[in-house]
C-alpha cells in the first residue's frame, strides 16, 4: 500500500490547465517525488508501477489525482482507495 498525491502549477485562467508537476509517492517513512514535467524518461517505467493490480494507492481525493494523471501524462493508476 502507498500513499498517493500530485501537485501543479495553479491556472488564474480556467481555459488554460497546467499539468501534474510532482507525484509524491508515500511507503511507511520514505516518501519518493517525482518531477514529472522535468522527466519524461521516467513515465514507461511509472505507468507499469502505477497500473499493476497488485499495488494499491490511498490518498483523499485519489479520483480527482488519478484523473488528472491520466488527462496530462496517460498514466493510468488501477487500484486506488480514497481516505
Amino acid at each position: 500500500m502507498a500513499g498517493l498525491d500530485i501537485e501543479w502549477r495553479p491556472s488564474f485562467n480556467r481555459h488554460i490547465q497546467n499539468p501534474v508537476a510532482t507525484l509524491q509517492l508515500s511507503v511507511a517513512s520514505h516518501c519518493l517525488i517525482f518531477q514529472l514535467v522535468h522527466c519524461p524518461a521516467l513515465l514507461p517505467s511509472l505507468a507499469e508501477f502505477l497500473g499493476d493490480p497488485r499495488h494499491v494507492f490511498v490518498g483523499v481525493g485519489i479520483k480527482s489525482d488519478v484523473e488528472k494523471l491520466l488527462e496530462d501524462y496517460e498514466l493510468l493508476v488501477r487500484n486506488t482507495v480514497d481516505q
